[in-house]
């Protein structure tokens, strides 16, 4: 006999990442929301000393043809106008359902 729990647990790994494609001054990107596990290498990131926003723009933000990664490791991510990077911040933030008090928590480290 089927578990009572299969139609709903099959119904959570059926959900798709939500994703959105944000216009800036250089053209589209694509940025998608973490999963769980994503979530969490943000935080070992953030302890390991990695700036929470580049680890962020590295791990979410894609071509939105290629659907491939935009930046790499080698990019000096922080060396970007912030004016064109929050926008993409602010994308996965909502997209990926952090709260006021994670952001304070990953500005704090």
């Amino acid at each position: 006999m089927a578990s009572k729990n299969g139609d709903l647990r099959q119904r959570f790994f059926a959900l798709k990442l939500d994703e959105r494609t944000v216009q800036t001054e250089a053209g589209k990107v694509l940025v998608r929301a973490a999963t769980t596990r994503g979530k969490d290498r943000l935080q070992q990131a953030v302890l390991a000393g990695t700036p929470w926003r580049e680890t962020i723009l590295r791990e979410q933000c894609f071509h939105p043809r290629t659907r491939e990664p935009l930046f790499t490791d080698d990019d000096d991510l922080g060396a970007l106008p912030s004016r064109v990077t929050e926008p993409l911040i602010d994308a996965y933030i909502e997209l990926s359902a952090i709260t006021n008090e994670e952001v304070e928590e990953l500005e704090g480290n």
